[in-house]
């Protein structure tokens, strides 16, 4: 955790200089909470298969699909330019990364589950069958953004917008779930097989979005980010999940009307 402490203390010293650098402002805090989705392939995996056929051939890549998305919820503060065009943001944010392996028709009962290798020795091999693999990993991050805002008036704005965040891992859970109970006591050794999300990863995104109130006042936005980047061993779980898009909605309130440079 020393780490965390760093990185939170680095953020809280760089933080203030920012805002004040921007000369009369107008400063909101508020709340924050988003979504994000991303594009992931399934890997080759050569120890899970699909239906076995008599000569158990037939990798299982194609016949898999994968999930990979996360929530986040934080505190912000956000600074209006004196012009009132150009707002700067920054915070702190808990993010939960969610990525599930499972078989592209898992909601056929009877056929909801693929064939992943336990052992093989010999003449005898092992498999177990397994609905899904799932990776729960949870992050602390600082995102910043900077919006430009051409229009916010008569209780209604519009902004573009471009971001970035550095997250740090807090905690991995990781999962399968089978067929049967009897299963259970491998979940272990099937979890094992898998590799375990890095400790950091960043991001970027452009996006647009809508702001309802008074930029003096409490204002409301909307965001849509579209594309999202993200970088990092922390992406490099089940899946490697470097796009995607997301949505987020902030809710600011002004702590004072304006912020002067002595």
């Amino acid at each position: 955790m020393k780490i965390t402490g760093s990185f939170i203390l680095l953020y809280l010293m760089i933080f203030p200089f920012i805002l004040s650098a921007q000369g009369k402002s107008k400063i909101h805090i508020g709340i924050e909470a988003g979504s994000q989705i991303f594009i992931n392939e399934v890997p080759a995996y050569n120890f899970i298969r699909g239906d076995i056929d008599p000569y158990g051939t037939g990798m299982a890549a194609g016949q898999l699909s994968g999930y990979t998305g996360n929530w986040s919820a934080g505190a912000k503060m956000e600074t209006y330019a004196s012009n009132g065009k150009f707002a700067f943001g920054g915070g702190l944010r808990f993010t939960l990364l969610t990525s599930l392996l499972g078989k592209e028709n898992r909601y056929d009962d009877n056929n909801d589950f693929f064939y992943l290798l336990l052992r093989e020795e010999g003449p005898d091999t092992d498999y177990l069958k397994v609905k899904n693999v799932s990776q729960h990993t949870g992050f602390i991050g600082i995102p910043f953004s900077v919006k430009y805002i051409p229009y916010f008036e008569d209780f209604f704005g519009f902004f573009l917008k471009a971001s970035t965040g550095f997250h740090l891992k807090i905690f991995n859970h990781q999962s399968a779930d089978f067929t049967n109970s009897h299963m259970e006591k491998y979940e272990d050794n099937v979890v094992n097989m898998f590799e375990e999300p890095g400790n950091f990863y960043s991001e970027f995104g452009l996006g647009a979005g809508m702001l309802f109130g008074k930029p003096d006042k409490i204002n409301l936005s909307l965001d849509a980010n579209v594309p999202v980047f993200a970088f990092g061993a922390a992406m490099e779980g089940l899946f490697d999940s470097t796009l995607g898009v997301g949505i987020q909605i902030n809710l600011l309130i002004p702590i004072n009307t304006t912020h002067e440079n002595q």
